[in-house]
């Protein structure tokens, strides 16, 4: 019950409680498991193949362990520990704990058939501390622990581990009698005489009374232990009181065994009569409860005590019914070796697909790994050449964006030279004149604008507030120069927040310059220049607009060193704007129009009002 219930455990997988089609051929396979095992075996395989193929590691784990178990089950002890030790790394890798504990006590018993007896025990002492075995399992375990370890020369600490684990099975009837046959064992073959008395003392009652094959072994055991070790009188005694308990509890094994026990002793110590009649008494029991092996071994112990007293014919008669009764056993034994060498041979056609599958399984898995290596390579490549083409690309950009800082810069420090150069001229006019407190204020002026540019030089961005009062000392200073030709009206919004707002410097200078040099001066009447900020929409809104001659009629009036001047101006101007929408994503836009009827210039700057102090 116990393999059925972890199979079909394992059989769930990741579904739930809905079977795969490998869990369903699974659980059909164990339902032939005894019955049948070649049909198991051919099941089994089937469900291998389908969970191979569905990469089911669940079903794979559970077909491994039915076929691990049904070879065990058939002597094929090797292929078995192959099988299991597969199911058992499976049951390891999906954190099931009860399957792989189940695997490893199976595997275990394969790996101890096989002659791998260290490594049966490094197994069994992974089952022992399992953490999902009852604590009936844990003492089994350990017992068998206490057998490896006796097998291996470590006499005293077992013989340590199965005394410690007695007063835990008191009351389980099986394990106790487990665990009392081993120990006897080891008992008998250390010599230990007074741990056999102990044993046999403390358990008579107990043995006396449990209708098992085991108790019968156990008895024969401590007969036997006692016999070797030269306690005839100790052996007749607890032999006695144990035939007295098996005949009050009709516990017909240990009756026909406590016998054979006295029989034994009688023998050892010449008394052979009495021999003959422990031995006669002990095979009048085995008769008449069938029990064919008490048969044997009292008919043969029987031929060889008559035969010392000299009743050969007696002797002859008993060997002869012990031959016949030895023949039929062995009938049974060739009949079961006939099956199992048939079964061994469907068991062989069933490897051999078997290991068609996983010699499959691992060429395909090689060539997924190629594969995924493949993929890592490509991708690892590919990424290189994204992480340099992002570097080559932030290289280039950074590059391009210094250039165009250092253009910027540039261009910040190209102070229009015609406007440098008729200021000096007009300080020149006010000096020969003789004007000097004109000339003064003249040169006053003019310095704290030429500061102030100086000071805004380095900066991509300056507050309104300064840009404006830049361009108030700037028509100041023109005003000055040309006397009675314009007047200026400022029109502005209250509310804007000039401190805030941010603007190129010297950005309105240009458009107001070539305003008045190149419309306004060239009027015969007094002209107008206005000059309006304010807002529209989301955008800051600046207007410089003249009343003067108009684009067209200033061109003809130009020289060509002027219009090289006035070409220049403007083009640094609309560079400056391009490279800081470039930078900055300023989204500055300029517009000129010309008035109707050239009467004037105008020109819109506007500026997003998102460019603020941070």
């Amino acid at each position: 019950m116990l393999a059925l219930w972890v199979i079909c455990l394992s059989a769930k997988g990741q579904s739930g409680n809905v079977q795969s089609g490998a869990a369903s051929i699974l659980a059909e396979a164990v339902q032939f498991e005894k019955s049948q095992p070649a049909r198991s075996m051919e099941l089994g395989a089937q469900a291998l193949e389908l969970a191979i193929r569905n990469k089911n590691e669940a079903d794979i784990a559970g077909s491994y362990l039915l076929l691990g178990r049904l070879h065990l089950a058939n002597g094929n002890k090797e292929r078995a520990a192959e099988l299991l030790e597969k199911a058992s790394n499976a049951y390891g890798t999906l954190q099931n704990a009860v399957a792989k504990a189940e695997a490893d006590r199976l595997l275990a018993q394969a790996l101890e058939g096989s002659g791998e007896l260290d490594k049966a025990s490094e197994v069994q002492k992974a089952y022992m501390n399992s953490s999902v075995i009852s604590k009936k399992e844990k003492i089994r375990a350990s017992n068998k622990n206490a057998d490896f370890m006796y097998r291996k020369g470590l006499k005293t600490e077992a013989k340590k581990e199965l005394e410690q684990n007695l007063p835990e099975v008191q009351r389980d009837t099986v394990i106790k009698l487990e665990l009392m046959n081993q120990l006897q064992g080891i008992y008998g073959q250390t010599g230990d005489t007074l741990g056999t008395i102990r044993l046999a003392k403390e358990n008579i009652q107990f043995l006396a009374g449990s209708k098992s094959q085991d108790a019968a072994s156990y008895a024969w055991k401590f007969g036997d232990a006692l016999l070797n070790n030269g306690s005839m009188s100790t052996s007749l005694n607890l032999n006695e009181e144990l035939l007295t308990g098996a005949l009050d509890n009709q516990n017909h094994l240990v009756v026909r065994q406590a016998y054979l026990n006295l029989g034994y002793t009688y023998m050892r110590s010449a008394d052979f009569p009495q021999a003959i009649r422990m031995f006669t008494a002990g095979y009048q029991t085995a008769v008449q409860h069938r029990d064919a092996l008490g048969e044997q071994e009292a008919l043969l112990s029987l031929a060889d005590t008559k035969e010392k007293t000299g009743d050969f014919f007696g002797a002859l008669q008993a060997y002869r019914r012990y031959t016949e009764l030895k023949d039929s056993f062995r009938y049974l034994e060739v009949l079961a070796e006939v099956r199992k060498l048939g079964l061994n041979e469907q068991f062989a056609r069933q490897e051999q697909r078997i290991k068609t599958l996983e010699t499959d399984q691992i060429k395909r898995d090689w060539e997924m790994q190629k594969q995924k290596q493949a993929i890592i390579i490509l991708g690892a490549a590919l990424l290189l050449f994204l992480v340099l083409l992002f570097l080559l690309f932030r290289t280039l950009k950074a590059k391009q964006q210094a250039n165009l800082r250092n253009r910027l810069q540039s261009l910040r420090n190209q102070m229009n030279p015609h406007f440098i150069f008729n200021s000096l001229n007009s300080v020149n006019h006010y000096i020969s004149l003789h004007k000097e407190r004109e000339a003064n204020r003249y040169l006053s002026t003019f310095s704290t604008l030429m500061r102030n540019v100086m000071s805004n030089s380095g900066k991509d961005f300056i507050s309104l507030r300064e840009e404006l009062d830049m361009l108030h000392i700037y028509t100041d200073l023109e005003q000055a120069r040309f006397t009675n030709k314009f007047e200026i009206q400022w029109e502005s919004d209250e509310t804007l927040p000039l401190d805030e707002l941010l603007v190129p410097p010297l950005l309105l200078q240009p458009y107001v310059e070539n305003a008045v040099w190149h419309g306004l001066r060239y009027r015969e009447e007094k002209g107008l220049l206005l000059i309006s900020i304010r807002t529209d929409g989301g955008f800051l809104n600046c207007t410089v607009e003249d009343n003067g001659i108009g684009r067209k009629r200033s061109r003809a009036l130009k020289t060509e060193n002027q219009k090289r001047s006035t070409g220049t101006g403007l083009k640094n101007t609309e560079e400056r704007i391009e490279i800081l929408n470039r930078l900055y994503k300023t989204g500055v836009l300029v517009n000129i129009e010309d008035l109707p009827a050239d009467s004037g210039t105008r020109v819109r700057i506007l500026i997003p009002l998102k460019n603020k102090v941070a």
